[in-house]
């Protein structure tokens, strides 16, 4: 995943369809193999990261996957055959008519040409909606949210981003705005430049840049130079007017207006690349900009959508600024969730994507009590969702209607055989429940689907020790641990069935 030019990472798919990104990446700069971005630390998620689709709609072409199904709600899955990178479609719309004609019809060329957009003869606002449709992310600690009713798939060229998307935005502790840079900051730092406000938007990102190719180097420092002399008046030397009056300082030849102006950066949250800083600016200041620097992590004090949303009431705005809280938080704050359902019921709301959201995060704060009403409403607004059932059945569940819940989930399997939380949930279930046959069964049907998941590994583990199984019960640790071996439960349990079996050196090592 990634163009190659700045980093590559890899990712793994599991016969269910999941992605998981691997623990390494190829910086091309350094021409090195080194650790991705969130694997900067001993505290790595190993192989439990999960590629969603909202990190996919922007690094690959869009997968086939039914009519539906990448709205909210449902499994983060994705077929054997992927798109290799992005494609025309992309920026030009839905291709198959104009190949069409163009392959099939043999239609004039006149014919075949409007059957396909041209972002140049977008309004300015809508060419400037498709670039930072991924290349605008104010935050990658607070993600941004579809609207609701969309999918990750439904924004097409020439669309409003809003109506679509709503980026966040949120008050650093740390820093000032001005003073973040990340790795996906290119609208959001030209935004802040004189240059843009100034232009009163006309300045854009096909200002400077040809979507269909890179400038050669050899080629760079003129081009730049011409791209910003449209703007800028030049003295008698060719060089830019100062606003002082002085002598613009010469200019070498290989360098550009972007060298002084635009210079290279650090980013802060993949820290072993540099970009350009897009914050265009009369002095970046003194110190080496590219020099190495520690991973920064945010301290969230507030969020707030990153600009208006044409239509959008504030209530709507309030609701889904507690949405992104609770996506980034959803466990530690209770408090955010009472005030989303006060939102919602306030208003009557009917999409059921927030209030999914709602039932998410009461179930993970253990406060079933109060999920109760919300499953049942969502189960009747939304049936269809997999994941208002799979939520909606562990209410039921921990509220006393055991066996309708474990129906639930068992009907959900049937039906969504590649989705493997419900079957985790299940076998969990069947294990507290002492019914160790039917929770081996339901463990390998996972696996089958999802061999890298250790937590499944590690309930088979426990499984195979309580019923005399010591053998598969060393190997299913052995396995667990050989995907996340920060497990220290799990070391302590396989180091006692090692020692137990007579394998006392093992056993030490493990109880280390």
């Amino acid at each position: 995943m990634g163009s190659g030019n700045h980093a590559r990472v890899y990712i793994l798919r599991e016969p269910s369809g999941k992605l998981i990104q691997l623990p390494i990446a190829w910086y091309t700069k350094q021409q090195s193999w080194g650790m991705p971005p969130g694997y900067e630390d001993a505290n790595q998620p190993e192989l439990s990261r999960p590629v969603q689709r909202n990190c996919m709609t922007c690094h690959n072409a869009y997968a086939e996957v039914p009519v539906g199904a990448d709205r909210s709600g449902h499994p983060n899955l994705f077929p054997a055959d992927l798109p290799g990178g992005i494609g025309c479609q992309r920026c030009h719309g839905p291709g198959a008519e104009h190949v069409r004609l163009a392959l099939v019809d043999r239609a004039p060329v006149a014919q075949s040409v409007a059957a396909i957009l041209n972002p140049a003869d977008f309004p300015q606002d809508r060419q400037r909606d498709l670039c930072a449709s991924c290349h605008l992310q104010p935050a990658i600690t607070i993600q941004g949210l579809n609207r609701h009713g969309t999918g990750f798939y439904s924004f097409r060229p020439g669309d409003r981003l809003s109506d679509h998307f709503l980026n966040m935005e949120f008050q650093d502790g740390d820093r000032a705005k001005s003073d973040r840079f990340d790795i996906n900051h290119h609208p959001y730092r030209l935004e802040q430049s004189a240059c843009f406000v100034e232009s009163e938007g006309a300045l854009g990102c096909t200002t400077c840049h040809n979507p269909h190719g890179k400038v050669p180097a050899a080629d760079r420092a003129a081009y730049y130079k011409t791209k910003c002399l449209t703007c800028h008046d030049t003295d008698a030397a060719g060089l830019p007017q100062m606003a002082s009056g002085d002598a613009h300082p010469a200019i070498e030849d290989t360098a550009d207006c972007t060298t002084c102006h635009m210079p290279r950066r650090r980013t802060e949250d993949v820290i072993e690349v540099t970009m350009t800083d897009h914050l265009i600016t009369r002095d970046p200041g003194p110190g080496d900009l590219t020099a190495r620097v520690p991973k920064h992590v945010p301290s969230v004090r507030s969020v707030d959508l990153f600009e208006p949303a044409p239509g959008l009431t504030e209530p709507d705005k309030q609701s889904y600024v507690l949405s992104a809280i609770l996506t980034y938080d959803g466990k530690g704050q209770p408090a955010a969730t009472d005030a989303l359902i006060a939102n919602l019921s306030s208003r009557g709301a009917t999409d059921y994507e927030p209030w999914l959201l709602a039932l998410k995060t009461l179930v993970q704060q253990g406060r079933y009590d109060k999920a109760g009403e919300i499953a049942s409403q969502l189960l009747q607004r939304a049936p269809g969702v997999p994941d208002v059932t799979a939520n909606a059945a562990l209410v039921r569940y921990a509220s006393g209607a055991r066996e309708e819940g474990k129906a639930m989930l068992r009907n959900l399997i049937a039906a969504q055989p590649r989705m493997t939380t419900p079957m985790m949930n299940l076998a969990s279930i069947y294990a507290q429940e002492r019914d160790f046959v039917a929770a081996a069964a339901l463990l390998r049907q996972l696996l089958a689907q999802e061999p890298t998941s250790w937590k499944a590994w590690t309930l088979l583990a426990r499984i195979e020790a309580a019923t005399g199984e010591t053998g598969a019960a060393i190997e299913a640790y052995f396995t667990a641990l050989g995907i996340e071996p920060r497990a220290l439960g799990n070391r302590k349990a396989l180091s006692g069935l090692l020692s137990a079996a007579g394998r006392a050196d093992e056993a030490a090592r493990y109880a280390q």
